[in-house]
Order: C-alpha cells, then structure tokens, then sequence
C-alpha cells in the first residue's frame, strides 16, 4: 500500500499498529531522580522571579494611585487658597498702581 497525502501506512494497517509504549522518553526523563531536582530547582526560580516582578509591579502601582490621590485632595485644598491669595494679591497691586497715578 502507497501512503497518500490524506492517509499514512500506519493509519490503514489494522494488524500493526503503532507501538507508542516503547517511546517513553518523557516519562523516563521526568522520573530520573536528576531531573527531578532540575525540573524542581527550575520551577523554584520561575516562581521567585515571577513573585519578584509581581510584587514590584503591584509597589509601583500602589504608589502611583497613592500619589495621584494625594496631588488631588492637595490640588482641591490649594485651589481656594491660591484663589483668594490671587485676589488679595491683585487688590493690592492695583491700589499701589492708582496711588502712583
């Protein structure tokens, strides 16, 4: 039998079929006590770094809500002080200006 691009020999021959139990590689690399430690000093790392960049992202983000919340109490509290100093300021210009003239 020829296999044919929508078919492979394998597919087509019912007494022989694939043997996929003699390809164990995964399950004999996972067991082996070495990669074992590996795999498990690996995965160790990925979690620190990751905590580590998710901890900073989330310090960096609580204080950029933090200090956008303090510029707006503190812009609310100035505007009327500023306002008020802006007209006191103004009357007294002026009055030095009209007693020059």
């Amino acid at each position: 039998m020829v296999p044919t691009a929508s078919s492979s020999s394998y597919e087509n021959d019912s007494k022989n079929p694939p043997d996929f139990d003699d390809n164990d590689w995964y399950e004999e690399s996972v067991s082996h006590p070495f990669n074992m430690s590996v795999l498990h000093r690996e995965s160790e790392k990925r979690n620190i770094k990751f905590h580590t960049i998710g901890y900073r992202d989330g310090l960096i983000a609580g204080k950029e809500a933090s200090a956008q919340e303090a510029f707006n109490v503190g812009f609310k509290e100035s505007v009327v002080v500023g306002y008020k100093f802006g007209l006191v300021r103004g009357v007294t210009r002026f009055k030095n200006f009209c007693i020059i003239c």
